[in-house]
């Protein structure tokens, strides 16, 4: 058969990349002065986190821990499931604590910016809060905060449904 077709049939098959962990390994060589016999280790380059986690890998155990709200052992087997990275189950909490650092800086700025946007709205929902941070050891209900502008988004979680609450993720009682 012969001809043009101006509408073929066009199927996609959508496939994930093959994941394989990048390792770059790093040698600090220990040499002694010949003149005095002290010792100096070489220090690692200043962009190697000493951690030994690198800022994608910290960021997705931030995102399964995070908004993915998944536990602690189950963002450890994600890890190694999807990304063939085995780390050990202590180390999730610190990788959480690296990305809570990370973002300090941006979440005060729009937590800082929000209430002084012309328009902010701002809602309050129930929301069931575990205690791996130690802050709850009740295990009381929570309630997600949420100060919505044109420009920023503020999002906080506290064990208070109260106006101080409210107040520190910048929403305000109305004006009269």
């Amino acid at each position: 058969m012969s001809g043009d077709d101006p509408n073929p049939v066009r199927p996609q098959v959508v496939e994930l990349p093959e994941v394989k962990p990048l390792v770059d390994a790093h040698r600090l060589h220990q040499l002694s002065c010949p003149a005095c016999g002290a010792g100096t280790r070489a220090s690692l380059p200043a962009d190697v986190p000493a951690s030994g986690d690198g800022p994608r890998l910290v960021a997705t155990a931030g995102v399964l821990s995070g908004p993915s709200r998944q536990s602690e052992r189950q963002t450890h087997q994600a890890l190694e499931d999807f990304f063939h990275v085995a780390v050990a189950l202590g180390t999730i909490n610190h990788l959480r604590q690296e990305v809570s650092a990370a973002v300090a800086e941006p979440v005060a700025a729009a937590t800082e910016c929000a209430p002084a946007q012309e328009v902010a709205n701002a809602d309050e929902t129930g929301w069931a809060q575990g205690n791996s941070a130690g802050t709850n050891p009740e295990r009381r209900t929570a309630w997600r905060w949420v100060l919505v502008t044109t420009w920023v988004t503020v999002l906080q979680i506290h064990l208070s449904r109260g106006q101080a609450a409210a107040q520190s993720c910048g929403a305000s009682a109305p004006a009269p």
